[in-house]
């Protein structure tokens, strides 16, 4: 390239011969590779916020097999399965004494929509519980599909009411 810009501008006139390497220099400078700065990262999603619902809830003592093939025992609740599927694991608020975490593991034929029946094993006290509006977070919806949809909740899993979430 410096050989044929020497040649054309010992043969041309000055001022021809300066515009002839000013066009060189701007095809060579729009043929050079771009370093252009890298796309910015896609903006982060935002931690996904809990599921509160409102539920009413009452209380259970019929002992037996649930709808998941278990048996009843404390840490269980009865759900609408098109509402809260069987699996699920759910954190109850506003329940006195029986605020905690449940899995979700029978249905019932009166539970219909947002209603939730607490299994609790004495029958004194679960007539005293009646029936309260309740706040629930879904922890875990049992349409995920993960190792734990079947696992029966177990009475240690039921936190207590001033536990902190």
């Amino acid at each position: 390239m410096e050989m044929f810009t020497q040649t054309v501008i010992s043969r041309t006139k000055p001022w021809l011969a300066l515009g002839l390497v000013a066009s060189l220099t701007v095809i060579g400078l729009a043929c050079a590779p771009r370093h252009e700065a890298p796309p910015p990262p896609p903006p982060q999603a935002a931690a996904p916020t809990p599921s509160l619902q409102r539920f009413t809830a009452t209380a259970y003592t019929i002992e037996g097999k649930t709808a998941s093939g278990g048996h009843t025992h404390s840490g269980i609740v009865a759900a609408d399965p098109k509402v809260l599927p069987i699996g699920s694991r759910i954190r109850i608020s506003d329940a006195g004494p029986y605020s905690g975490v449940y899995t979700v593991t029978d249905t019932g034929r009166a539970i219909r929509g947002h209603d939730i029946d607490i299994y609790i094993a004495n029958n004194a006290e679960a007539k005293k519980f009646g029936k309260k509006t309740v706040t629930v977070e879904v922890l875990h919806d049992g349409k995920g599909g993960s190792n734990d949809q079947n696992k029966p909740a177990r009475v240690s899993d039921v936190e207590p009411a001033d536990a902190a979430p």
